[in-house]
């Protein structure tokens, strides 16, 4: 025989109601037989305590749940995710390797790179020697154009 989960309140929702002493955020719902249902839930009071009821199917028609809007809902655009996860992964890859970017321009993946503080690609002579900053090299990559 098969259990309805139907009305039972889900992980996570507050519940109110003459069988909890204030608002309680469920923590575990258990079904017990086909009549009763354990439902363990902690206060919202900042005190944090523990509560088990074994209700009867028929108390939870007495019980308020609220609904939480502070839950992600996984609804959103998948290639927006994508995008995002992308561009926080090259982020943190370039913190760790500030060459990284140089690679990424090699792979031949990119069109175009924008500098955002263009006026540190420089080089420099110090005697005979010419020394260019990474901001530099990375700009006169082999896949770069122009002059």
């Amino acid at each position: 025989m098969t259990q309805s989960t139907d009305n039972l309140p889900p992980i996570g929702a507050i519940l109110t109601g003459p069988h909890w002493p204030d608002r309680v955020r469920v923590v575990r719902v258990e079904p017990r037989g086909t009549s009763r249902v354990l439902i363990e839930a902690v206060t919202l009071d900042g005190q944090d305590r523990l509560i088990s009821r074994l209700l009867r199917r028929e108390d939870m028609a007495g019980l308020v749940v609220e609904t939480r809007t502070d839950q992600p809902t996984l609804s959103s655009d998948p290639a927006g995710f994508r995008l995002a996860a992308e561009a926080t992964r090259i982020r943190l890859a370039y913190t760790y390797d500030p060459q990284f970017a140089v690679s990424l321009a090699r792979a031949g993946r990119w069109d175009l790179v924008v500098f955002d503080e263009a006026h540190k690609l420089a080089a420099y002579r110090r005697g005979s020697k010419l020394t260019r900053t990474r901001r530099y090299r990375l700009a006169r990559t082999p896949t770069s154009t122009g002059g």
